[in-house]
């Protein structure tokens, strides 16, 4: 209130309460859609295209999906490029589930099937198939100490079929309750897994590629009939090894002409099949999986193992992406004696 000194006419502006229209910010945009990868239903504050990138994966590859195009991701990338200030992300995804895959855990002094009791169940960090093709390698660091230490690497194999980490935690245990616990260390710190830990029971037929030793070659879905045609009279040694010490056989397979991957699955199982009557290898499959081939040795012991290797001719091994460093995995139980790996498959595609 003004005060009015001495006598006179004033002139006084009184707020009449009603202001006039302020200016809004328009460099702040809600973006909501399909993505790659990312938390669902969850709005996430980014302020440039590269953290959408980092958290939601760019401008994804939606060949054969519906839609074809990935419409969130050129949106999100044009509103940074034309001077978007921040943007809240909220990544929709229904019904998608995370890719997955299942590494038995190595008790301390496992020798056999009954001494295993828990295996990891391991996901992709969010739902989608981004996670597909990761590979996660568990390797022993001390077999002496106590209790027993392990480094266990996250990352994708290269041209060379080298797995480059992308994550590494080393010195970890499964001893729960200790600090270097490696559940809970993946868990409250990785930014691609998460990690759950199950009983593991031996009569769920689902779980028996766990305690049988696997091949599993690269994807073949590019793999022509023209090609499969051209792999007649070609042929590679399997080599199943159940761990004691007369228990490796290697079985050369020679393949005859077809035009099905499925076939060449046959003939694989058949050989070996024919080859090894008795034992705890006889019960080897060869099967087509995901486009891809899966070799698993019988109900051998904990550290059963199946190998490809070249034949005399050196044509079906590469162009079917088995064996060493050809885009296929290998997969046994125990790193108390040696690295173990699995690999993680689509679920779901969104």
């Amino acid at each position: 209130m003004p005060t009015y000194l001495h006598p006179g006419v004033y002139i006084e502006e009184i707020p009449s309460g009603a202001r006039p229209i302020e200016a809004a910010g328009t460099s702040t945009a809600v973006i909501i859609g399909y993505a790659t990868k990312g938390p669902i239903g969850k709005p996430e504050l980014l302020f440039n295209y590269g953290q959408y990138v980092e958290q939601f994966g760019g401008i994804g590859n939606r060949h054969g999906l519906e839609p074809p195009v990935d419409y969130m991701g050129h949106t999100v990338q044009a509103f940074f490029d034309n001077g978007g200030g921040k943007a809240y992300i909220v990544r929709l995804a229904p019904g998608a589930e995370p890719a997955s895959a299942k590494l038995v855990i190595p008790n301390e002094g496992a020798t056999t099937f009954a001494d295993i009791e828990t295996f990891l169940e391991i996901k992709g960090i969010n739902p989608g198939s981004w996670a597909k093709g990761l590979e996660i390698e568990l390797a022993p660091d001390d077999e002496n100490a106590t209790p027993p230490t392990f480094t266990m690497r996250i990352g994708r194999r290269n041209e060379d079929g080298e797995l480059v980490a992308q994550e590494l935690f080393g010195e970890v245990t499964f001893v729960e309750g200790d600090p270097a616990y490696l559940p809970g260390i993946v868990n409250d710190t990785s930014a691609l897994i998460k990690i759950d830990t199950s009983d593991l029971d031996l009569e769920n037929s689902d779980n028996q590629e766990l305690y049988r030793g696997s091949l599993t070659s690269g994807d073949l879905s590019d793999l022509a009939a023209s090609d499969i045609v051209a792999l007649a009279g070609s042929n590679f040694t399997v080599i199943l090894d159940d761990g004691a010490p007369t228990g490796v056989e290697s079985i050369v397979v020679t393949l005859t002409t077809t035009t099905e991957l499925a076939k060449i699955a046959e003939q694989i199982e058949a050989a070996v099949s024919d080859s090894v009557t008795a034992g705890p290898l006889a019960d080897f499959t060869c099967v087509v999986s995901g486009n891809r081939l899966v070799l698993t040795a019988g109900s051998g012991t904990i550290t059963s193992s199946v190998r490809v290797e070249a034949g005399t001719t050196d044509a079906a091994a590469p162009l079917l992406l088995i064996g060493h460093g050809r885009d296929g995995t290998a997969g046994h139980l125990s790193p108390l004696v040696r690295p173990t790996s699995a690999h993680i498959e689509r679920r779901s595609e969104v």
